[in-house]
């Protein structure tokens, strides 16, 4: 990955550095990075403003701008930027949350279209109907605490699920 950004740098896309750094920066915990980053996105911003007004001169422009090479490729060996991983989806990961959102919504969604669809459901189809309602209602009741982050630990939120959706199965 640093050997990446130094053939950008090298080749003067800075734009493609900073892009490819603000990447890395989202999957970083190293606020020092993120703050550093930030600076130098503003420092190049600054440059492509001067460059467009014509405020400086193309000598002073080429003196910022390989500051800015300088201090990118400072950055490069002050900092560990490996290639990021994915991420792991922990149980409050706001992904994983609008996820089982999504499924309970298009569960809920797929049953009542079915109902309306087949109006005298075969007693198999009853079955799929009553199993696809009650995983949707109970993963979506289950998951609200999660989703609104209200401090909700994953056991009490896999309880409710299962007691959900045992209730809503088992009731005609």
């Amino acid at each position: 990955m640093k050997n990446e950004l130094r053939q950008l740098i090298a080749a003067d896309k800075i734009e493609q550095v900073l892009e490819k750094l603000e990447e890395i920066a989202s999957y970083s915990n190293d606020q020092d990075f993120k703050n550093t980053l930030t600076l130098l996105q503003a420092r190049h911003k600054e440059q492509r403003k001067n460059l467009i007004l014509k405020n400086k001169t193309t000598e002073e422009l080429e003196a910022e701008r390989g500051q800015l090479r300088l201090a990118l490729l400072a950055v490069l060996d002050e900092y560990n930027l490996e290639a990021p991983t994915i991420p792991a989806l922990s149980p409050s990961s706001p992904k994983l949350n609008l996820l089982w959102l999504g499924l309970g919504v298009s569960f809920v969604l797929l049953s009542l279209v079915s109902v309306f669809l087949l109006p005298c459901p075969s007693s198999a189809q009853y079955t799929v109907f009553r199993t696809l309602l009650s995983l949707g209602v109970a993963g979506l009741v289950a998951m609200l605490p999660l989703i609104f982050d209200l401090q909700a630990k994953l056991k009490w939120s896999v309880g409710l699920f299962l007691s959900l959706f045992l209730l809503i199965y088992v009731s005609k």
